[in-house]
């Protein structure tokens, strides 16, 4: 399939491919809400938005954006992780 994809691999050397992805504790819920909430096409923002929405699903408490940290990988395959100010926008949306 086209497009960006996580890859994970288990122990035994198995790769699985996904467009959504969630590791540790609160996995099955993080990925219930991406399941949920998944489109394809989504924009960048949609795609921030649903992540921070898995991270609510799990949190015990408010989310505080000073341990929350959110980076993109664009199309021009460049990296940019998101500002304090940025993050902070982006949970305000979700709530």
């Amino acid at each position: 399939a086209a497009g960006p994809h996580l890859y994970e691999t288990d122990p035994s050397g198995a790769m699985i491919s996904y467009k959504a992805g969630a590791i540790g504790a609160g996995r099955n819920e993080v990925m219930e809400v991406f399941e949920k909430g998944f489109k394809e096409n989504m924009t960048q923002t949609q795609a921030i938005n649903l992540g921070l929405k898995g991270l609510t699903a799990v949190s015990e408490n408010e989310l505080k954006t000073e341990f929350v940290e959110v980076a993109v990988i664009n199309p021009e395959k460049e990296f940019h992780t998101l500002n304090s100010e940025e993050v902070g926008k982006a949970v305000k949306k979700i709530k």
